[in-house]
């Protein structure tokens, strides 16, 4: 067992930094509510037969350059924007053709921006070429319209685009027929996995169970490493950036061969950042130490202890031990931000080796390193695995 010093130091830092689960979500397990099941389709036009051509300027809201056709405000159809949630799914379809492209890493999206300013998009794989596009995404879950349209970005500030777009259209369903009622979700990965494809209805309850369930899933949708395909629950996922396995650092003029491989892209980008790894890591470690009975009644325990294992034995991985059996360093970072924004596809198709970034003695990273260790401590405290305590106690 933890001395009880030791364990109060890391449950106190932990505790300080933290944003746990509320203990109240967890008394509507039992709760259920009507699903409305919607079957009329309208069509609102955003674009067609449109063309644009020109060269990228700066994108004023980023460090990117970007040209663009879209609506927003009253531009927007207002049958669109004024009935937003009356609708059981609403999907944003593009066809698109690129007469001519000059210019690197020229990435296409289409996006929707709702009136509290959340943006979703959606890109095609890898970089724009010439040639026809056609992209799809679901906005069911935005309550109003801001701006929609397609962009083309990327950090070349001299390239160029031509491009039509044959149609751009909302397509809308609703009705009045109803259906019974709904009570949880799935139970995590207990041996099958998400479909590609979710159909999404909109629905009026407050499901705090099912909250939890699907919640955790955001955790297999960003999981790194060779592995992914046995860890993670949804199918589209599979093994991505193998490369991390053979890196090597060099600290205080010694090079080390490391194993930087799993753990979790960071914010649907594929850089690996030491600080919100740590944090979420012992965030949702303190949630089971907090409401352990909650996560064991849904059936989530098991799920929560994949995913609190792939963060910790990314740790492990990134601590870096010298001959003498001492910690001499701790990878934090693992990834460049501007280089690994400048790539526009799937986490599976982006290969070769990435730079990393290391802590030392002489180069100190002490917020990245302790979350780190509160995660591993408190993944100790919660299911026993005495190797994660002792990795804690030689990081602290």
């Amino acid at each position: 067992m933890v001395k009880s010093r030791f364990l109060k130091k890391f449950l106190a830092g932990v505790t300080a930094a933290a944003v746990t689960l509320s203990c109240n979500a967890f008394g509507m397990l039992g709760q259920s509510g009507s699903i409305v099941a919607k079957a009329e389709s309208t069509e609102y036009v955003i674009f067609e037969n449109i063309s644009n051509s020109g060269s990228v300027t700066k994108n004023p809201y980023g460090n990117d350059y970007i040209i663009e056709n879209a609506l927003s405000g009253s531009s927007i159809p207002s049958a669109l924007s004024n009935n937003m949630g009356n609708f059981s799914s609403l999907v944003f379809n593009v066809d698109i053709t690129v007469n001519s492209l000059s210019g690197s890493n020229v990435g296409l999206i289409i996006f929707a921006m709702d009136n509290s300013y959340i943006w979703h998009n959606k890109p095609i794989d890898g970089s724009a070429t010439t040639g026809n596009y056609s992209l799809s995404m679901d906005i069911t879950s935005l309550s109003s319209l801001n701006q929609i349209g397609v962009r083309f970005a990327t950090n070349d500030s001299g390239a160029s685009v031509s491009y039509t777009i044959n149609s751009a259209k909302v397509v809308g369903e609703s009705g009045s027929s109803s259906g019974g009622s709904s009570s949880g979700g799935s139970s995590g990965n207990s041996g099958s996995k998400l479909s590609d494809t979710i159909n999404v209805s909109k629905i009026s309850e407050f499901n705090y169970a099912k909250l939890l369930q699907e919640s955790l899933y955001f955790y297999d949708a960003n999981m790194c490493g060779p592995d992914v395909d046995s860890n993670s629950a949804f199918t589209w996922r599979s093994a991505c950036h193998t490369a991390d396995q053979n890196t090597s650092v060099t600290i205080d003029g010694t090079t080390y061969s490391v194993d930087v491989s799993g753990g979790f892209h960071d914010a649907g980008d594929h850089a690996k950042f030491g600080l919100p790894q740590g944090y979420a890591a012992s965030t949702l470690a303190l949630s089971y130490y907090e409401f352990k009975d909650a996560f064991n009644a849904l059936g989530q325990t098991e799920h929560l202890k994949l995913i609190l294992d792939h963060f910790c034995d990314y740790f492990k991985r990134c601590t870096v031990y010298n001959t003498s059996g001492d910690v001499a360093g701790f990878v934090y970072q693992v990834g460049e931000k501007n280089s690994d924004h400048n790539y526009w596809g799937a986490p599976e198709n982006q290969s070769g080796s990435r730079q990393v970034f290391v802590a030392s003695g002489s180069n100190p990273a002490t917020d990245e390193v302790s979350v780190a260790v509160a995660a591993l401590a408190l993944n100790y405290v919660n299911f026993g695995n005495e190797e994660y305590l002792s990795l804690a106690k030689d990081l602290f």
